[in-house]
């Protein structure tokens, strides 16, 4: 699920980039070329609480043919940090990833992936939110200084597997009758 996910935001964000760019999900470390990192560093639920109640699944007459549990949603938190050989060509990598989200703020159709195409509705992209400060922590337990970044979440929908019913579907009704005795000979 979250490899789908990484391809999804990977193949949105190649699209603001300059080509000779690579896009890299490993933890923040120096490296040689223009790479944009996106180190993913934080999942939380966006369900206050579980939900117990079970979604019916029905066939086109109406007909119960399994149940599910609601779809649960989960935020993905990237931190996102550009390494090259000097400091320019950086800022011009993180430039380019806020102008991308300033033209796409979504994750459009095209560049979904795996379970992200099931669902017919837009992936807002969240960046540089003032809710959502770059984590600073991270540098230090990383063992690197503090440097330019940005801070890329979204919301990603996933659908439980359907369990078929417990009860076999009742396709027929068998009703048999038999004769009933007759009080008077009951008793003789």
């Amino acid at each position: 699920m979250i490899d789908e996910a990484d391809a999804s935001v990977a193949a949105w964000l190649k699209g603001g980039l300059p080509s000779d760019s690579v896009i890299s999900f490993d933890p923040p470390a120096p490296r040689e070329g223009s790479v944009v990192n996106l180190f993913l560093y934080r999942i939380d639920s966006e369900a206050p609480t579980l939900q117990a109640a079970v979604v019916r699944m029905r066939d086109r007459d109406g007909k119960v043919t399994s149940t599910r549990l609601p779809i649960q949603r989960y935020r993905l938190s990237y931190l996102i940090t550009a390494w090259s050989e000097d400091c320019r060509t950086e800022h011009r990598l993180l430039g380019s990833a806020l102008r991308r989200h300033a033209q796409a703020p979504v994750l459009p159709k095209e560049c979904l992936h795996g379970f992200l195409t099931e669902f017919d509705e837009a992936i807002p992209l969240n960046m540089a939110s003032n809710a959502e400060a770059p984590p600073l922590h991270i540098w230090t337990e990383l063992g690197l200084a503090v440097r330019p970044s940005l801070v890329l979440s979204f919301v990603v929908p996933v659908m439980p597997a359907a369990a078929p019913l417990a009860t076999p579907k009742v396709t027929s009704v068998d009703l048999r009758s038999t004769p009933s005795l007759d009080p008077s000979s009951a008793s003789s």
